[in-house]
């Protein structure tokens, strides 16, 4: 099958969070199982000065009004007309090319579904929708219909959502959870209506990449035969970041410091951690001058301390080092569509402490592979923290509960196939382009 992706972001190159992980590597697992995959992004002025090596064609696709010849990706007030215009600008491209499917992510991309047919709108997280005005959907030659107005107005999203011809989302639980307006907002009306097309597959990761037995970020590997080794590697973090060494668990959240991400809990975890005589690691970026404020506050609170380090910005190769260094991620997010932060640490042998919610609650289990708790309050992820430092004090059945995390699959190999199948569907429904 010839089957073209259309998204705003492509790891490592346009990456701001999960999505850009998402689409590079679905794309490069079908494509290793033998199809024809283009993925088609905008032509960001940073991707056009090096070559771009991967398994599959990428497009970059110059928009007339030049409006993406700027140095971020997001974080402009004219964004939803940006991305809008590029959608109207990918059909024109795409009605002169053959294909069998269209996959669209999220509500940078679901504007296409208006213009072709066959396309899958993937939603990675329903909480950004492309709210615009109807004037927009005019100027660029879309037929407004009743169902393209909800509570929130015009979105994009909610375009996508009426006019494509399958829906995904990235976990089964998230795609029941967002039929309900506490996760579907505004927009579980129209997904109500649609739930006949809607499908939950959750994510998988590029195993190649992430793989602590050859991961290029990691000075010292090891893999689930020889975990072990995993306590040189978190000594030589440790060093590095000037932290002593501890007989107690260390504890890491890596994460966009967003409402989402219930940062109020990961400072309690960070506290609680602590308390406990752990050490904690943060590593993660604020959108708001607001929450920024509160986490360097608590930076300064704990400045000098040999037990917790905290750097507020991104970094990938520091990201892989805390993975491979920590014994406990914590992840208390309100809502998770999927999460890729809990998959990565079970294939670092790191045991992921979760809210039960979404992709989360999909994969990870309560005394099986990680530690799971329900409210999202302090208490509730204090008492979860407790639980997991008195199992440490047991290395037999903490032991076995990192070779299970170590076990668990968090490959694409199941998902992709899921896709596959409704890939096909849409194939078999086509007439010739």
């Amino acid at each position: 099958m010839r089957i073209i992706h259309l998204a705003a972001e492509l790891s490592p190159y346009a990456k701001v969070g999960g999505l850009a992980d998402v689409v590079q590597s679905l794309a490069k697992e079908c494509s290793e199982l033998g199809h024809e995959i283009e993925v088609i992004l905008p032509a960001y002025p940073f991707l056009k000065k090096f070559p771009i090596p991967s398994s599959f064609k990428l497009t970059l696709l110059d928009v007339p009004d030049r409006s993406f010849e700027r140095d971020k990706i997001y974080g402009y007030p004219d964004d939803v007309q940006r991305f809008a215009r590029f959608s109207k600008h990918a059909a024109d491209y795409l009605r002169t090319k053959s294909y069998d499917v269209l996959h669209l992510h999220d509500w940078h991309t679901a504007l296409l579904a208006a213009y072709l047919p066959r396309s899958l709108l993937t939603i990675h997280n329903l909480s950004y929708m492309g709210v615009c005005d109807p004037s927009l959907l005019h100027e660029l030659d879309v037929a407004i219909e009743d169902e393209f107005r909800g509570e929130e107005g015009y979105s994009l999203l909610r375009v996508g959502i009426v006019k494509s011809s399958l829906l995904t989302t990235v976990s089964k639980t998230y795609a029941n959870e967002i039929l309900h307006p506490q996760y579907g907002y505004s927009l579980s009306d129209v997904l109500k209506r649609h739930q006949n097309k809607l499908t939950g597959i959750v994510n998988g990761l590029d195993m190649s990449y992430w793989n602590p037995a050859t991961d290029p970020m990691l000075e010292h590997h090891y893999d689930a035969v020889y975990p072990e080794e995993k306590q040189i590697a978190q000594s030589h973090i440790l060093e590095k970041l000037g932290l002593q060494p501890t007989t107690k668990p260390v504890v890491a959240a890596i994460t966009r410091l967003v409402w989402q991400k219930a940062p109020y809990l990961i400072a309690a975890a960070l506290e609680k951690t602590v308390e406990l005589g752990g050490s904690f690691i943060l590593l993660g970026s604020a959108s708001d001058p607001e929450t920024e404020a509160f986490f360097l506050e608590l930076q300064k609170k704990y400045e000098g301390s040999a037990s917790v380090f905290f750097s507020l910005t991104f970094d990938e190769q520091l990201s892989h080092q805390i993975y491979a260094a920590a014994d406990l991620l914590v992840v208390p997010s309100l809502f998770e569509p999927c999460g890729l932060t809990q998959l990565i640490a079970m294939r670092y042998g790191t045991l992921p402490l979760v809210r039960k919610t979404g992709g989360l609650a999909d994969t990870v289990t309560d005394g099986i592979n990680g530690f799971v708790f329900e409210d999202p309050s302090v208490t509730a992820i204090h008492a979860k923290l407790e639980e997991a430092f008195k199992l440490w004090e047991h290395p037999e059945e903490w032991k076995k509960l990192q070779s299970q995390a170590f076990a668990t699959d968090v490959s694409w190999k199941r998902s992709a196939q899921i896709y596959l199948s409704l890939y096909q569907r849409l194939a078999q429904t086509a007439d010739s382009v």
